[in-house]
């Protein structure tokens, strides 16, 4: 028997729609065909920037979503499976940073952290599990990170950052179980560096002691010396799991040999080969 399913008309939900992953994502899905594609971003005026091969695709819906909004969520899920008739795949891509000490980011700051990295995709998923248990199937991908979460590390002034992608990888730990007696998949995959606009904000709250400047330059220095991935490979990865029938738990999207920044006084542990028995892929950091 095929390790593969049926991939015919699926319809993915990606939030982060407008660049870097999320964007070459909806893009192959669309030049592949036999996908339809709903895409969110807070932002209109990004969306309405998307290039014409996408936005005026008649299998791509383009949705102006405020992730922290559960009704606004809810809304799109609803409006998504009007137009489209379901959803198959859903994908919590969307991504934020920050760059400071625990001491110097602000509490506004840390609390925004939290509602992109995980209140978000929560909210994301709370609103479209209804449809999953009424269809008894769906698949949910939730990107984390090799900066926070299990088998990872935690990283020196990456601490938001780091708390919410250990959030929403501890949640998904749960959610898979809860999840199972429903047919419903969830995968959490882990990334790495990939060649995109997202970029982390120094804290507006800087204390002299921390020289944050100083550290940010020398960490900007040490990842430019790595090449980056290209969104590309990961929309090439992401789809060709999504058709495996026997979906693993755990993804780890990283290259063994990752320099990561050595600026922290530890370095970034390299992480296993990918096991699945049929994709290895390069590292990636998502938008």
């Amino acid at each position: 028997m095929s390790n593969t399913l049926s991939d015919n008309y699926k319809v993915w939900f990606i939030t982060g729609v407008t660049g870097g992953a999320g964007k070459a994502l909806a893009s192959r899905l669309l030049e592949i065909g036999g996908y339809k594609v709903a895409g969110t971003s807070r932002s209109k005026e990004k969306l309405n920037s998307l290039n014409g091969d996408l936005i005026s695709n008649k299998d791509f819906l383009g949705l102006q979503v405020n992730l922290i909004d559960e009704n606004n969520v809810k809304e799109s899920i609803e409006e998504t499976i009007k137009k489209f008739g379901k959803i198959d795949i859903i994908v919590n891509n969307a991504g934020q940073s920050i760059f400071g000490s625990v001491e110097e980011i602000t509490d506004k700051e840390q609390r925004l952290l939290m509602d992109v990295l995980y209140f978000g995709p929560c909210n994301v998923i709370r609103s479209v599990l209804p449809h999953f248990r009424m269809r008894k199937s769906g698949l949910i991908f939730n990107i984390s990170s090799v900066f926070g979460g299990e088998c990872t590390n935690n990283v020196p002034f990456f601490s938001g950052y780091c708390a919410g992608k250990s959030a929403i990888h501890s949640m998904t730990e749960c959610l898979r179980e809860e999840v199972k007696p429903f047919n419903i998949k969830v995968c959490c995959i882990i990334l790495g560096y990939l060649k995109t606009s997202f970029h982390n904000p120094l804290t507006i709250n800087q204390i002299k002691d921390y020289n944050l400047k100083e550290k940010a330059n020398d960490m900007n220095k040490q990842f430019q010396n790595n090449t980056p991935e290209l969104p590309i490979n990961f929309a090439n990865f992401i789809i060709e799991n999504s058709k495996l029938s026997n979906i693993p738990e755990i993804i780890q999207f990283v290259r063994a040999n990752q320099d990561f920044p050595k600026q922290f006084d530890k370095d970034i542990p390299n992480l296993p080969e990918l096991t699945d028995g049929n994709i290895h892929m390069p590292y990636i950091l998502h938008e």
